[in-house]
């Protein structure tokens, strides 16, 4: 292709990089729908969507000759071929990072990047390729997502991960089901919980009323499948009577023999997902990804494990399949391109292969490295409801972050009507707030817990009280929902799991980060011995609001939003208490 002019990027200089925003250097992601909904077999080939990328910036002089490289591009159809859509995801070859750059080149570049989106977005006009329609929807950079944590600057849940030196008792790990099970009764037996077979622990072997199988995919990290075969080896050679025996390591390895869990990496996909680089070892090293070097650097590759073990805790082996699909890497870092790729293997059958007609639960323990609702309301987008992208005004659809942040939305729309048997999208709020004084506003959701498609979930202590750390939970704060996330304690840079019984316990095969590194640093670690851990953020309150959900649709409530009785509004209304700021909280501890 010619040489890239510098028209485009340097026509505006005016450019408000949102704080702890980040996207991949020179990558942008473009969105693609069809108007006259094609035959999958009609929908362009890659090389096709490569001739439509050329067509598209042709519209615009000052786009024309600029050098790009597709990086990779797919096509789908849901809900019987009514809806189509591409995703391209493609590189300005001037605007990658070298690893000569300075810290002020990359921003440069940033800022150059972030000019020729918002002029892409002005294409509007469709292109005909093989006599199929093609629109763009939106083009974004390829930001940033992060395992809830601080954006992708500070990615990772509410407080380090601290190892559990004594092994607890068998069932210290399960959630006492008692209290959810009286509200799935409410629709089943018409509020008499008596009328519900009494709650047993999921993987006993005793009987239970579960009357339908559930789906749920979890996006996230995965653990080396080497590290993991060795937890379940070394936990094997222990006798069942041992009381250093991981139950829960255990179940999880049963569940995954029989196919009733599964974990999809990254790289054995059909069409592989392409994560961001994992840091190198050496700090003094040049950092791969702009914006590593401003993180909390640790291994949490054994958080999407850890997610799927609180999600197993919920519900019985035979009545759910769990999916844990690697869409970010080691340090929890993922980007848009690796979410949309995620979601293009769910929805062409490459991670469930059959049963679609079973509900399904998305679990989104992340968060998107875009402005939060209050960065929004700064450049005048009234954000004190959830924005309506199917009723824009023109005044707002002409404003850049709202083509951003469509495009983002569109990506989880995808899925909100793609299994026939009902949809639910739940995700972290965030993990940015750090106190909990009655003066103090906590920060808002980020998204995708900020959109109306999707149930945002904040923390709580076992006491149901807010956690400091916890962003409010949706937009607005009412709508979402407080359940257990672990307590923490708060550090001068870097926050704490409590150990002494009230963070999160759950499964960890890795190993344990110190948390008495200097922030910035890459630091030592200590390998698990037993497969446990403590652990605390809104990352894992998701998770129990997942496995509360996936129990209800087990046992025959519809889940879908909107449904009647929706089964949320019913959470709500056996909530324990209201935080000041009107979320409900719903007191959901482990075992003591």
């Amino acid at each position: 292709m010619p040489p890239e002019t510098s028209n485009p990027a340097d026509k505006s200089r005016d450019v408000d990089i949102p704080r702890n925003a980040y996207f991949v250097v020179g990558e942008i992601i473009l969105h693609a729908q069809y108007k006259n909904n094609p035959d999958p077999k009609q929908l362009p080939n890659p090389d096709e969507l490569t001739k439509w990328v050329e067509n598209l910036l042709n519209q615009d002089d000052n786009l024309t000759n600029l050098a790009y490289k597709v990086l990779s591009s797919s096509s789908f159809t849901i809900k019987n071929n009514e809806f189509a859509a591409s995703i391209v995801h493609i590189s300005i070859e001037s605007l990658r990072q070298a690893d000569e750059d300075s810290h002020e080149v990359l921003k440069d570049k940033d800022v150059k990047l972030i000019n020729i989106v918002r002029q892409i977005n002005l294409l509007r006009n469709p292109v005909i390729i093989n006599n199929t329609r093609i629109t763009l929807q939106g083009a974004i950079p390829n930001w940033c997502l992060a395992a809830s944590g601080h954006s992708a600057t500070d990615p990772g849940p509410g407080a380090y991960p601290q190892p559990v030196p004594t092994p607890p008792h068998k069932h210290r790990h399960e959630f006492p089901t008692n209290k959810v099970d009286a509200v799935i009764a409410t629709k089943i037996t018409g509020g008499n919980p008596e009328g519900l077979v009494s709650a047993v622990a999921p993987d006993s072997g005793h009987s239970s009323p579960y009357e339908k199988r559930v789906n749920v995919v979890i996006f996230d990290t995965a653990p080396p499948r080497e590290v993991l075969d060795a937890a379940y080896l070394r936990n094997n050679k222990l006798p069942d009577s041992d009381p250093a025996k991981n139950d829960l390591l255990h179940r999880i390895e049963q569940r995954e023999k029989h196919g009733q869990f599964t974990i999809k990496y990254a790289d054995q996909l059909p069409t592989p997902i392409i994560l961001p680089p994992n840091l190198k070892q050496d700090p003094e090293d040049h950092n791969e990804l702009h914006g590593y070097s401003h993180r909390s650097l640790y291994d949490m590759s054994d958080h999407g494990l850890f997610i799927a073990g609180i999600i197993c805790d919920h519900v019985p082996a035979d009545n759910m399949n769990l999916y844990l699909v690697e869409t970010q890497n080691n340090y929890g870092v993922g980007t848009i391109a690796s979410l949309a790729h995620g979601i293009e293997a769910l929805i062409n059958g490459d991670i469930i292969k059959d049963g679609m007609d079973a509900p399904l639960i998305v679990n989104c323990s992340l968060c998107i490295s875009f402005k939060t609702p209050q960065e929004l309301r700064d450049v005048n987008l009234d954000v004190s409801t959830e924005i309506d992208f199917k009723k824009l005004t023109p005044a707002q659809i002409a404003k850049p972050e709202i083509a951003e942040l469509r495009s983002l939305y569109d990506l989880m729309s995808i899925l909100d009507t793609f299994a026939s048997g009902g949809v639910r999208m739940i995700a972290a709020a965030g993990n940015d707030s750090t106190s909990t004084d009655p003066k103090y506003t906590p920060e808002h959701a980020r998204y995708p817990a900020a959109f109306d498609i999707v149930l945002g979930v904040g923390a709580i202590d076992n006491a149901g009280n807010r956690m400091f750390y916890s962003n409010l939970a949706d937009v607005p704060p009412k709508i979402g929902l407080m359940v257990f996330g672990g307590q923490a304690q708060k550090g001068v840079d870097k926050n704490i799991t409590d150990t002494t019984g009230d963070g999160m316990l759950g499964l960890y095969v890795g190993s344990f980060p110190d948390s008495n590194t200097p922030k910035g640093i890459m630091p030592p670690v200590t390998p698990s011995t037993n497969g446990w851990a403590w652990w605390a953020g809104t990352s894992f309150s998701t998770a129990v609001m997942t496995g509360m959900f996936a129990r209800a649709a087990s046992k025959g409530r519809d889940i879908r939003r909107g449904a009647a009785n929706d089964f949320r509004d019913q959470l709500e209304k056996n909530r324990d208490r209201s935080t000041n700021q009107g979320e409900p909280c719903i007191k959901t501890p482990q075992r003591p």
